[in-house]
């Protein structure tokens, strides 16, 4: 989901305020506090129809005025308002995105003010709005931003909240004025404020967080939430249970590998902080099969659909069944990542009872499940419908069975052959124990259930399970009033695209995490997986740039961290350091070749790697570099047989090309380029300077001068940087070039 769009409003009677998910923005919660009756309504207005912005921002206010006009499920339903309903003693919540507030990089010059207008309400009328700014990453502001105010309805039928986004600057009404502000607000946090109902306008203002505040990276903030919500668990050295799961039902795509990413990192840096915790992963192996790969015979293995995933036999020797297949492929992936993780599969805690207790529970509160299921997504279950799944005693299969009675031991079911599409069941009725390995809880309840049986304190999930109404907020439901456990920490992240596509298995798009993991040495994979915030997207094309772009991204990051680079960011600097397979352990300073000059030079048959990096570097090259440099030259050369695009492959012509010609121009410019070349120093930097300075004399269109050099050795119109190109080759074969053109 994009960070500029929003859940509609929601309902709840907490009081903490939320970290939202999708980015930027103002979150906002509006609580009736005076005694209107129930149903009130009160309209937010858009805040991004009057956000000022200069003429280089003109862009992404286009951009983002299109995402915010998305499907009404998941954004704000109008441009123009959102009606929310003030129930007395209740809360709602919504999300204004701001454009992306920081993206938009306000200054103090802008004095940008966000009015953020409330109609409907009449004279008297008290409401109380917390207000939150939200960081571009999704995560609020520290607890000293967020301020509340409340507000009172008066004559005019509005009440406009205004929010300055740049700095600190108390608005006093002028003394004539007879009105009352909101004076003071910037210097305490929690400060509810009255409003005289002849004031029309109340002027809030926000300061804006230093940019170290604004981009810390994401995972210390959410460390930091966690160390606060769990500050108890943490000081008694209770170790707080992170956890992530896959289905094995096919392949792991390398959309699943974000998950595993974001909840391995929160593990290494709370261990770097000497906090207890265990990342435990689930290879699920005990859903009902659903669907054949491709890459199976489907005569063979459509007996097998509908039971459960680990009595399916393997494909290939060497693995314990069908899941482990793609459980042990997932495992070779993960484990060079780096990450602390327990792997274990779901069906021996069901089997050696861990999961009987909230079976129990499930069943005797059916009746309350599916009120949860009907109240929170819509969906409608029959009064005969119980959370539960039975192995059918005849044929196996657990997608197929439907169990309509329990008496407080056992339950009724029945094997219903047309239940499922992709299944089917035998019509076998029976009574079982549900407990021991005898059934299974579908999905929904499932999640929930997996939160006590393992005590899960942070789990976080995709957002099309963090969507409002899906099956994150069903969880919430059950997990709170069914198996009374409180609701891990939530990260809520977004999918991984592969040319813009979410990584789907059953729609065929993308690659398995073994392919890309194989594109990539495990520092890069595990760069391109926590660079950017879970609320945001990784697009990865590996026919694309995306590949080059990374390995120069983690070089830059390395450049930072050393301090080469002439302005050090220290959160860039973090970055890199998060981005080391043995972190917490300070990386080595070494000397990269960049990706894109690597590409060239392997393609170059006139040139020895070896020699050529030390000529770059100036320097020879340690053992750590060489290996690194070997270790760059496989994953470029394979880069380049697979998937570069025609603009990174380059050949060396034999000679200069048939009927290539050039202009008086051109031609003059050359001979003056062959003069000033018989007498450089034969290095890439005064080759360049002097080539620069014939094009200044001649007064030769760079574009003109250049591609003629460019045609006569690669048959191209560009190429690489001349100077450096030229000086891999011998003066007199330049030259002799030139000539052979002029």
């Amino acid at each position: 989901m994009s960070h500029v769009s929003s859940h509609p409003v929601s309902f709840e009677d907490s009081s903490r305020p939320r970290t939202h998910p999708n980015g930027a923005g103002l979150a906002l919660e509006v609580t009736a506090v005076g005694a209107r009756p129930s149903g009130k309504m009160v309209t937010l207005h858009n805040p991004l129809e009057s956000l000022p912005l200069t003429r280089s921002r003109d862009r992404h206010r286009a951009l983002r005025r299109e995402e915010f006009c998305g499907d009404v499920l998941s954004r704000l339903q109008s441009l123009e308002g959102l009606h929310v309903p003030l129930l007395l003693h209740r809360k709602a919540r919504v999300f204004l995105p701001l454009a992306s507030l920081y993206d938009l990089r306000l200054d103090t010059k802008d004095n940008s003010v966000v009015p953020i207008l409330l109609d409907g309400l009449r004279p008297n009328d008290r409401i109380r709005l917390n207000v939150q700014i939200c960081h571009r990453d999704g995560f609020p502001a520290l607890e000293e931003y967020t301020r509340h105010a409340e507000l009172l309805g008066n004559e005019t039928g509005h009440t406009t909240l205004e929010v300055l986004l740049v700095r600190v600057e108390e608005r006093r009404p002028s003394a004539d004025s007879g009105q009352r502000c909101c004076a003071g607000l910037e210097h305490k946090a929690r400060e509810s404020v009255d409003i005289s109902a002849s004031c029309v306008k109340c002027i809030l203002r926000i300061q804006r967080p230093s940019s170290r505040l604004l981009r810390m990276v994401w995972v210390d903030r959410a460390v930091g939430e966690i160390r606060r919500r769990f500050a108890e668990e943490i000081a008694k050295g209770k170790p707080l249970v992170i956890r992530d799961e896959k289905t094995l039902s096919g392949r792991v795509h390398v959309g699943s590998l974000r998950g595993i990413a974001i909840h391995g990192l929160i593990g290494q840096v709370l261990r770097a902080q000497n906090i207890s915790c265990i990342f435990k992963f689930e290879l699920n192996d005990f859903d009902p099969m659903d669907a054949i790969p491709a890459t199976l015979d489907h005569t063979q293995y459509e007996k097998y659909m509908g039971q459960p995933l680990y009595t399916v036999p393997s494909p290939r020797e060497g693995h314990e069944n069908y899941p482990m297949v793609f459980g042990d492929e997932l495992k070779g992936v993960v484990e060079p990542l780096g990450f602390p993780i327990e792997w274990y599969t779901l069906r021996p805690h069901y089997q050696q009872g861990d999961f009987n207790d909230v079976i129990h529970l499930a069943l005797d509160h059916a009746a309350e499940i599916r009120a949860i299921y009907k109240e929170v997504s819509g969906s409608m279950k029959p009064d005969d419908w119980y959370p539960l799944q039975v192995i059918c005693e005849k044929c196996g299969k657990v997608g197929t069975t439907q169990v309509t009675q329990w008496n407080g031991k056992t339950v009724i079911y029945e094997c219903k052959k047309n239940l499922v599409q992709w299944a089917e069941g035998c019509n076998h009725r029976g009574e079982i124990s549900p407990f021991d390995g005898h059934a299974k809880l579908p999905w929904k309840v499932e999640w929930p259930a997996k939160w006590k049986v393992f005590g899960v304190t942070i789990e976080g999930a995709g957002k099309d399970h963090s969507a409002a109404g899906g099956s994150r907020d069903i969880g919430k439901r059950i997990v709170e009033e069914i198996f009374h456990y409180p609701e891990p920490y939530n990260i809520p992240y977004e999918f991984f695209n592969v040319r813009g596509k979410k990584m789907s298995a059953s729609k065929g798009i993308g690659a398995s995490s073994k392919e890309i993991a194989d594109l990539l040495p495990p520092k890069l994979l595990k760069l391109l997986m926590i660079r950017k915030a879970p609320n945001q997207p990784i697009d990865f094309d590996p026919e694309g740039t995306t590949i080059p772009l990374l390995f120069d991204g983690y070089d830059q990051l390395a450049d930072h961290y050393f301090k080469r680079h002439p302005n050090p960011d220290t959160d860039s600097a973090r970055t890199f350091h998060l981005t080391q397979i043995d972190f917490p352990t300070p990386p080595r300073n070494i000397w990269h070749m960049r990706f894109s000059l690597l590409s060239f030079i392997v393609q170059m048959p006139h040139i020895q790697l070896l020699e050529e990096a030390e000529h770059v570097k100036s320097a020879k090259l340690t053992v750590d570099e060489i290996q690194d440099l070997q270790e760059r030259t496989f994953y470029v050369k394979q880069w380049l047989k697979k998937f570069a695009p025609q603009e990174y492959r380059y050949a060396i012509l034999a000679k200069s090309p048939m009927g290539f010609s050039v202009d008086v121009e051109t031609r003059r410019a050359l001979e003056e380029a062959k003069k000033a070349l018989s007498s450089v120093e034969w290095k890439g930097e005064a080759i360049h300077a002097a080539l620069h300075e014939v094009k200044r004399q001649t007064g030769i269109a760079p574009k003109n001068f250049f591609s003629a050099l460019y045609q006569a050795f690669l048959g191209r119109q560009s190429g690489p940087q001349m100077g450096w190109f030229l000086s891999t080759f011998s003066r007199e074969q330049v030259i002799g070039r030139i000539e052979a053109i002029t």
